[in-house]
């Protein structure tokens, strides 16, 4: 594993987990309001958008999610697989299981969708659109099986970094929304 990234993301993570309860709750209402209107101009014509359940201290997008909903998009929700991630139909409320790493996640037999938009969970990005995850590829491979889909990483403001490392794999995101508004490579 490259080094470099290893150390940004440790420097990244202790800056998102210091960030007090006020600014994550703040941060999940204001990508609720600026959020569908910035992906609507972004990608008009998606009607399939898959979102996250925030794990630990990462941005909860249910706000937004419930926003999106209400303006119209079908939203999906990713299921953790052998060979990465399936994104699977969800409706606001309907009932989530616990994978065997304490994931969110919809039941197996929930149907499998090909989303338009991918809102994705990040660990850092710079303006170029690159983003830092967790080291575990989940995104980058779905990214891969999913080409048509359009990328958007999911913030705080305060994971922007001056640079994040890219390597041949990594698919910058097509926009980075955050609390402070729409980042555009």
């Amino acid at each position: 594993m490259d080094p470099g990234k290893v150390a940004l993301r440790k420097a990244a993570l202790a800056a998102r987990a210091a960030l007090t309860p006020a600014i994550r709750q703040s941060a999940g209402a204001a990508l609720a309001e600026t959020g569908p209107p910035a992906i609507i101009r972004l990608v008009p014509a998606a009607r399939i958008l898959a979102g996250y359940v925030a794990l630990r201290d990462e941005l909860d997008p249910a706000p937004l999610l419930a926003a999106l909903a209400a303006s119209g998009f079908r939203l999906a929700l990713p299921r953790m697989t052998a060979d990465g991630l399936a994104f699977h139909a969800h409706e606001i409320g309907d009932a989530l299981e616990k994978s065997a790493f304490g994931v969110a996640e919809p039941p197996a037999d929930t149907p499998i969708v090909a989303p338009d938009v991918i809102l994705t969970p990040l660990v850092a990005f710079d303006r170029r659109g690159n983003r830092l995850g967790y080291g575990k590829g989940y995104y980058d491979r779905a990214f891969a099986a999913h080409p048509q889909a359009t990328g958007i990483g999911l913030a705080f403001a305060a994971q922007e970094v001056p640079m994040v490392p890219a390597e041949p794999h990594d698919r910058p995101l097509a926009a980075i929304l955050t609390e402070a508004g729409l980042v555009l490579p």
